[in-house]
């Protein structure tokens, strides 16, 4: 697939599905390139505020999830022997939201983003747009929509009516808008963009993305592996229940996107499907003894339940290659999986409706 334009619009959709990483291969791969002058980043001022929103939102979500950790750690930090201190150290949320919100910005200033604002737009066009219900705007008319009109607005007086934009989103509105208006050339994310850039720059991409597919059964089994080596842990409500055994089951790969192209190194990325085995031991309250005095519900065992789940996640292989006469060979294979830590899985005391 050839390269349609330079132009490049990644909608905050995106950065909320890659999980506001700004420091991922992708990201880092996406800066080089526009740094280097091939890629013209476009955003609006629109975006940037979304994006720094949903980092504050996030920030705040995470500082909360670890003060209610350490409030339970503190109930067995007297215990001699547990490497626990680590985990009681204050979280100044301030500090950490301003950092987070610096990484954004460092992004945008590295990639040399374009930020445009709406002093350009014709906001009579976008109301317009509105009441006859045209993309970005559905039957339903949901103000919610107006940021993506704005958005799209604003860029179209920048791109204007001969250049091409390519607009990063799965953001259904976007897609809607999109689909009827040629300009826009939609890709469902960064890392799918990068892979048509990386084509078009070099058919060495198109052998490597071949010689993947042959290497998916090694590059499975790496993914088994380092998942099981992770484990997982309860997020279910069944309290102070642990898992026993978790065991990997099956892996699919999806088509491979070259993220990352060198000339004897390379990074692909897979979305993969897995499925799983876990063994789940807590205490037995479905045979306990409630204490209406105390509230509390007193328990003679543990119980065992044996469950099964599906996970997906993203796949970054990093991989050395030769280029010989016969095709690519990869060599030096290491697999990043997009699970931080060990998996949360839901298993309850008793089976329910939704198992």
């Amino acid at each position: 697939m050839g390269l349609a334009t330079r132009n490049v619009f990644i909608d905050t959709e995106w950065y909320v599905r890659s999980g506001l990483d700004f420091s991922s291969k992708t990201i880092k791969s996406f800066v080089d390139i526009c740094s280097a002058g091939q890629i013209s980043h476009i955003t609006t001022s629109i975006v940037a505020k979304e994006v720094e929103g949903k980092i504050v939102d996030h920030v705040k979500d995470t500082v909360d999830g670890i003060t209610k950790l350490q409030r339970k750690v503190r109930s067995v930090s007297g215990v001699e022997g547990l490497p626990l201190a680590g985990y009681l150290v204050k979280i100044d949320e301030a500090e950490l939201r301003d950092k987070a919100v610096g990484l954004f910005r460092n992004f945008l200033l590295r990639s040399e983003a374009t930020l445009l604002g709406l002093d350009k737009v014709n906001s009579n066009a976008v109301f317009n747009d509105y009441f006859n219900q045209q993309p970005p705007f559905g039957a339903g008319k949901k103000k919610s929509e107006f940021p993506d009109a704005f958005n799209m607005a604003c860029l179209s007086s920048f791109v204007g009516a001969d250049a091409g934009l390519y607009v990063i989103s799965q953001d259904q509105d976007l897609i809607s808008y999109c689909e009827k208006n040629s300009r826009y050339i939609l890709v469902s994310s960064l890392e799918k963009f990068l892979d048509i850039y990386y084509e078009h720059m070099d058919t060495v991409s198109v052998a490597i993305k071949a010689h993947a597919l042959i290497e998916a059964p090694s590059i499975k089994q790496l993914v088994k592996g380092s998942l099981e080596a992770e484990g997982a842990f309860n997020g279910a409500a069944w309290e102070d229940s642990e898992v026993q055994d978790f065991v990997v089951t099956k892996v699919e790969l999806s088509e491979p996107s070259v993220v990352s192209l060198f000339e004897d190194s390379c990074t692909l990325t897979f979305e993969a499907n897995v499925e799983y085995s876990v063994s789940v031991s807590g205490p037995d309250y479905s045979n306990g003894l409630y204490d209406r005095e105390d509230d509390v519900i007193h328990t003679f065992g543990n119980t065992v339940r044996q469950d099964y789940g599906e996970a997906s996640f993203e796949v970054e292989v990093d991989a050395y290659y030769m280029a010989l006469e016969s095709g690519i060979v990869f060599h030096n294979i290491e697999v990043t999986l997009g699970v931080h830590g060990p998996l949360e899985v839901y298993v309850e005391e008793t089976a329910t409706d939704y198992d």
